[in-house]
């Protein structure tokens, strides 16, 4: 951010600093909590300064669920191949009830997608 003063381009770099005392596991602790948030340690005290509240990323948890989806949008997929290519001597109504499994599977799978996209968007 740029401001004007008397002219002059005022930068953060070149701005004002504020020196706030802290003691050795304080600064450790507000250095780790900026990591999680992904955020530098001056802009996490900025935004926690004027207001803002941190979004922290926990990745492990995310990575969990993402690993959890992965492996059931795979599960999923798998169903869905093992009845495309299934013998082709089923009788009539069999293959209808394939058909409204195939359809249910196939809305499953787009949940799943779905899902997928809303916890990768957290990281």
């Amino acid at each position: 951010m740029k401001a004007e003063s008397n002219g002059k381009t005022v930068t953060r770099k070149n701005g004002l600093h504020i020196r706030v005392p802290v003691l050795p596991d304080e600064e450790e602790a507000i250095k780790s909590r900026a990591k999680r948030c992904r955020l530098s340690t001056a802009t996490y005290l900025r935004n926690l300064g004027l207001g803002g509240l941190p979004e922290e990323v926990d990745s492990v948890a995310t990575v969990l669920e993402l690993c959890r989806l992965n492996a059931e949008l795979n599960r999923t997929n798998d169903i869905l191949k093992m009845w495309l290519t299934h013998d082709d001597k089923q009788v009539l109504h069999e293959k209808a009830a394939s058909s409204r499994n195939i359809n249910k599977l196939i809305a499953e799978f787009r949940d799943l997608q779905a899902a997928l996209l809303d916890v990768a968007k957290h990281l």
